[in-house]
């Protein structure tokens, strides 16, 4: 529940109320999808390019919402502003001023949610949190999520995301971490950025506001750490296998499920730590996220017990089910390079059976980089014992493949979905791996889907 009143929320948005009843009323949360209203929620009505939220306020406010943020009259529950998102943003800095509370916040090129995902976990014996969900860690998503702290809240947890320089910075404006975390720096998003310079110097906004009695944890096996560590006042730990690392791994392992055990050193102890996640580049998402929740002050022996007891919370990412006799790995959430390959790391150092088989598509957003980048991908892929690409940019992986090595004979190049799944049905048997990875957009949510649906009924 916000902190705010209606009243407050009138007065701090310059609004004009219709309809509204007990002005002391605070909102239990904020939201811009109608579907993800609740009794009590303010509905921000945003008008978009092609959705316009006013559209939604009525059934909105018949699902229980306490009060609509317009930017024109309606009849019905409504506080009406010039423009609403300017709106939102200046609730959310009120809403934050009124916490005194760890603030973490988490930004990177690939892993933010993941380890965000992590953090959850290691701060819920803290007490209440408040938490990113989703996809929400823009500029509407973010204000939506610090709405929904009050007093009770224990800690608050954000992912940022970024297109553009100076993204990370406003949301750092609104949300005021104390303490902050970089997962990596890579290339996902480097057609619109131009170069993975202007990513680091986008990604590195997040340290900027920090003052001295802040924390930040960067990659310490990043060069771009160093120069993001000049750019804030707050005291810095690094996290990652390097020998300067104050969070560092060592004797990393995998077992035949490609789940990871390591140690972690830190400057309160050391702990062995066995992972229900799949990938070896989980250890540095839990170095990260124990980095953090350390300096929020949790115990070594309270993230000991959180990261054994930790599994996947968000869906599509590296989410694994056995059917039929069939491992499927459902990666279909994202996709960038480095994502890519520890995808296909994990692949190759999976036990199984029968075959290993990459179902690959598209990674967006690499502009001009985007061929030889797709080529790479494929390169990395020759360790499995088939490789299947899905559309134009699937046969640029399979390229990469075959000029490293790859035997044709062990390559499938689909044009389209359906055709992918048609030549699934014929491929797969029992004993055999299967990973779906590509950019969202691809929808391979809906190819491992179909795929899940037919060795479900086989099974039958």
């Amino acid at each position: 529940m916000s902190e705010l009143t209606l009243s407050e929320i009138l007065t701090i948005t310059d609004g004009v109320g219709h309809k509204l009843s007990k002005l002391d009323s605070k909102p239990t949360n904020a939201c811009y999808d109608s579907r993800d209203v609740t009794p009590g929620s303010l509905f921000a009505a945003f008008k978009g390019a092609r959705v316009d939220g006013h559209s939604f306020a009525g059934g909105a406010i018949d699902k229980g919402a306490l009060v609509v943020l317009a930017s024109r009259p309606l009849d019905l529950p409504s506080i009406v502003v010039s423009d609403v998102q300017i709106a939102l943003t200046k609730l959310a800095i009120a809403n934050r001023n009124k916490l005194n509370i760890p603030v973490l916040a988490l930004t990177g090129s690939s892993g933010k949610t993941t380890t965000k995902d992590l953090l959850i976990d290691l701060l819920s014996s803290k007490g209440n949190l408040v938490a990113t969900s989703g996809s929400r860690n823009n500029e509407l998503g973010m204000p939506c999520t610090i709405m929904g702290a009050n007093s009770n809240t224990a800690s608050l947890v954000l992912e940022m995301g970024a297109r553009h320089k100076g993204n990370i910075f406003e949301l750092c404006r609104i949300a005021r971490p104390n303490i902050v975390g970089i997962t990596n720096i890579g290339s996902a998003h480097l057609g619109e950025f131009g170069s993975r310079e202007a990513i680091m110097q986008t990604k590195g906004e997040i340290v900027e506001l920090l003052n001295e009695d802040n924390f930040a944890v960067l990659n310490a096996d990043q060069n771009e750490s160093q120069e993001i560590a000049k750019r804030t006042k707050a005291k810095i730990w690094l996290a990652g296998y390097s020998i300067d690392a104050e969070i560092r791994v060592t004797n990393l392992k995998l077992d035949n499920q490609a789940r990871p055990s390591f140690t972690l050193t830190t400057p309160f102890g050391t702990i062995d730590v066995q992972l229900h996640l799949v990938g070896a580049h989980h250890a540095n998402n839990a170095a990260i996220a124990t980095g953090m929740a350390l300096r929020a002050g949790i115990s070594l022996e309270q993230i000991l017990t959180a990261l054994a007891n930790a599994r996947p919370r968000s869906g599509l990412r590296m989410a694994t089910s056995e059917i039929g006799g069939v491992k499927v790995i459902d990666d279909s959430y994202n996709a960038n390079p480095e994502s890519m390959l520890a995808a296909l790391d994990a692949l190759n150092r999976l036990s199984c059976a029968g075959r290993k088989i990459a179902v690959l598509g598209e990674m967006a957003e690499l502009g001009e980089h985007s061929k030889k980048l797709h080529h790479e991908v494929g390169a990395a892929a020759i360790q499995s014992d088939l490789l299947i690409g899905i559309g134009s940019w699937g046969s640029e992986i399979m390229a990469g493949a075959l000029a490293a090595g790859m035997d044709k004979n062990q390559t499938k190049w689909c044009a389209n979905e359906s055709e992918a799944i048609s030549t699934l049905r014929h491929e797969l048997e029992s004993g055999d791996v299967v990973l779906f990875k590509a950019s969202r957009a691809a929808g391979f949510d809906q190819v491992a889907a179909k795929v899940r649906d037919f060795l479900s009924e086989k099974g039958n």
